[in-house]
């Protein structure tokens, strides 16, 4: 009996990392809100926020990076 062999098709490769929560903010039009980014990886990241913008608009994200590594924009 033969078994088929599944291969991983992501661009980038899932590592298995300590969970990681971000603290950032966004700001649109002058004003800034606080949520944060979970599930974090190299592909991507979630960002948990109430009141999210709308689908289709540009916001600039502000974080700052663990274990002293810097700010981010």
């Amino acid at each position: 009996m033969s078994h088929a062999i599944a291969t991983d098709q992501r661009e980038h490769r899932r590592l298995q990392l300590a969970p990681t929560i971000i603290r950032a903010d966004i700001e649109q039009d002058g004003k800034r809100r606080e949520g944060y980014l979970i599930n974090v990886s190299l592909g991507g990241t979630f960002l948990s926020i109430a009141d999210p913008p709308a689908k289709d608009t540009t916001t600039d994200l502000h974080m700052v990076l663990p274990w002293g590594i810097g700010e981010c924009h």
